[in-house]
């Protein structure tokens, strides 16, 4: 029996307008009646993923940084995972050098080379390019707590992600490639146009894995639903696992099931099948 239902954010439990639909939020709301726990496991910080939840009347714990931390309903922190300071400044330099765009999420503030280049882009490409709406809308909605590079120190706000933005493709996968056999890290995306870079064990299996050290119940009877690499750990370490039929091939071939597009609200299918299963 399922004990537990976690989802991802983007692409998933969001619509196309880039919130949580109403028969999305209706079929949380229904499963948490039931008494099946539900929680939130996404890469956005807690700023962006509360509001989203807030606008929806949803109340849950929470997933977030991909798995870099763990916050309960009431906000108040559970687990947290960082990158390493000397790893972090070594990834930046490399990217100066390339010349790619990034930014670092620490536990306060969402940090950029340029707040008005930063601003610029996001009003220049959510709507020219579908590709990067998922990541624009990230961004775009982290826009409260941005603060400029310039102010950042690795002392006072630890690292917990990077995100790498470029719209070409090559040169995420050049820098993806030199990195990718450092230990530390985990590497993935939730879009063509990104890397998100954490711990190797900030990642949200294994957060869910965390979580449940204070419940009475396994990984077995877990559901997990997403739609991007991201996501991978928690399709393959949990007993039940669906990929949106708008996820890429590579995400499907993870899952046990299929759910339908985050347009049609796929979770409020997968959990009113779950609740009618009882």
């Amino acid at each position: 029996m399922i004990k537990l239902f976690a989802s991802d954010l983007d692409g998933t439990l969001l619509g196309k307008d880039h919130q949580i639909t109403p028969g999305n939020a209706q079929a949380v709301h229904d499963l948490q009646a039931s008494g099946i726990d539900f929680i939130v496991a996404t890469g956005r910080d807690l700023y962006s993923c509360r509001k989203l939840l807030a606008a929806a009347n949803i109340q849950c714990d929470v997933i977030v940084l991909n798995g870099a931390a763990i916050y309960n309903r009431d906000d108040q922190l559970i687990f947290q995972q960082g990158l390493d300071v000397a790893v972090t400044q070594a990834l930046v330099k490399d990217l100066n050098q390339r010349q790619l765009d990034y930014s670092i999420m620490g536990a306060t503030h969402f940090y950029v080379r340029n707040i008005q280049d930063f601003y610029n882009r996001l009003m220049t490409t959510l709507h020219e390019d579908p590709q990067a709406e998922t990541t624009n809308a990230q961004l775009r909605d982290q826009f409260g707590m941005v603060k400029s590079l310039d102010d950042y120190s690795l002392d006072q706000d630890p690292p917990f992600k990077l995100m790498v933005m470029s719209k070409q493709a090559a040169a995420l996968e050049a820098f993806k490639a030199e990195w990718q056999d450092e230990a530390s890290l985990d590497i993935t995306s939730s879009g063509p146009d990104n890397l998100e870079i954490t711990h190797h064990l900030a990642q949200k299996g294994l957060a869910i894995q965390r979580y449940l050290q204070n419940k009475d119940y396994g990984l077995d009877q877990v559901a997990s639903i997403g739609d991007s690499l991201n996501d991978r750990s928690m399709l393959q370490m949990t007993g039940y696992s669906y990929a949106m039929s708008n996820a890429s091939s590579a995400v499907k071939q993870l899952a046990k099931d299929l759910a339908a597009p985050h347009d049609e609200d796929g979770v409020a299918q997968v959990i009113q099948m779950i609740l009618s299963n009882r």
